[in-house]
């Protein structure tokens, strides 16, 4: 009875946190699934605080250049079981301010020492062109061996994107998310097809059922020994 006690609580907790996982990945799939497009300069300033997540995967649109070969190769990325890297470009808008622009994925040379050429001619001649995508905050629970230090020159192999620590060795200030390509014709887009997670809100939701089910057997059980305990006792006397 005593493990009833200690373990039907814990069981019911872990189907409660599967639901609610279930609810923000439906939300997430929700806010990507709206069709509307907002103009990035007027929805949000560089300066955002911590309404941070008010901003997460809403979609916008912003007009201006990628910055000549200046370019971040975020390590470690796979697609379909094959190590690459998401490129990740400086992209100066129309009203002068600077946005990280997440291309896409690539794949990495067979040599560790060689990195990806990410050729583009409209990148390369400073064009002037209009992007969609989506607004994407960086994780700050990726694990690295050692505190990374930023790289000189360009591009810049990183384990993972540190965006305060990157404006403060450029001297710049950047917008504090990425945008990620829309789809793969964008303008500069390389292989786009961004997963939100590999687990879907109804595996959750499945999970969720197996731990209530879990936790209504021992309920059952449980009470299943306790009228036997009282049975035998009864004919005892």
């Amino acid at each position: 009875m005593a493990f009833a006690l200690f373990m039907t609580p814990i069981l019911l907790s872990l189907g409660l946190w599967q639901l609610q996982r279930a609810e923000e990945k439906q939300q997430l799939i929700d806010k990507q699934s709206q069709g509307e497009t907002e103009q990035l300069s007027e929805l949000v300033d560089v300066s955002l605080g911590d309404q941070g997540d008010d901003w997460s995967y809403r979609t916008v649109s912003v007009r201006g250049h990628y910055s000549s070969n200046e370019y971040l190769l975020l390590d470690n990325r796979t697609r379909d079981g094959v190590v690459g890297y998401e490129v990740i470009s400086l992209f100066q808008t129309d009203d002068g301010k600077i946005l990280l622009v997440n291309r896409g994925w690539v794949k990495a040379p067979p040599y560790r020492d060689e990195l990806p050429i990410i050729t583009s001619e409209l990148v390369n001649t400073l064009v002037s062109v209009t992007i969609k995508g989506s607004i994407y905050f960086p994780s700050s629970r990726v694990f690295t061996l050692s505190e990374e230090r930023i790289p000189q020159g360009w591009p810049k192999r990183i384990q993972k994107l540190d965006i305060n620590a990157l404006s403060k060795e450029l001297g710049e200030t950047f917008y504090p998310f990425t945008v990620r390509l829309s789809d793969d014709n964008q303008p500069g887009a390389l292989q786009t097809g961004w997963k939100i997670s590999q687990m879907s809100p109804d595996k959750h939701v499945g999970y969720a059922v197996q731990w209530f089910s879990l936790a209504l057997v021992l309920v059952v059980m449980t009470a299943l020994a306790i009228r036997k305990i009282g049975e035998n006792q009864s004919n005892e006397r």
